[in-house]
């Protein structure tokens, strides 16, 4: 509850203040973030099997070499399998992993990190990397919360 405390005022901002509302966002954080830190999706992969299991789709009827050039490659990897997608721009446009998987619940493509700024008027659109820094992930968060279940 260290966090709670810190952010308190935040965590009343969005009316998650109470034992349930709180057991609720702590856990889904622990879920969807898992290290208690702030991150961005690595987009780093070792093994093809891996990298299949986890898109299956980007390299579904691909051989092992074309699927083998993604690996150990997280800025091609991402801009591959988030091409054209989610607002995104197309593999050359940088946009994959630009605007690849950030903060505590995991914000992602361009369309996310756009509504997320409007919504919060933090321009994470801009600069996707302000959602590394503790309070804007917290906020992400809680912007997560109320767009997917605001009832919480």
């Amino acid at each position: 509850m260290e966090l709670y405390e810190k952010y308190k005022s935040l965590f009343n901002g969005y009316h998650v203040n109470t034992p349930l509302r709180l057991a609720y966002f702590m856990s889904t954080r622990e879920a969807e973030n898992g290290t208690g830190k702030p991150k961005r999706e690595s987009c780093y992969y070792t093994s093809i099997d891996r990298l299949r299991k986890t898109f299956k789709s980007p390299f579904a009827g691909k051989n092992d070499f074309f699927v083998g050039q993604y690996l150990k490659n997280s800025e091609k990897y991402a801009n591959y399998v988030y091409a054209n997608r989610g607002g995104n721009g197309d593999e050359a446009s940088g946009d994959g992993f630009k605007y690849r998987g950030g903060g505590d619940f995991q914000t992602t493509f361009k369309n996310g990190y756009l509504k997320l700024s409007k919504d919060t008027r933090i321009p994470f659109d801009v600069n996707p990397d302000l959602i590394l820094e503790e309070a804007n992930s917290l906020i992400s968060a809680f912007w997560h919360k109320i767009e997917i279940n605001p009832t919480i």
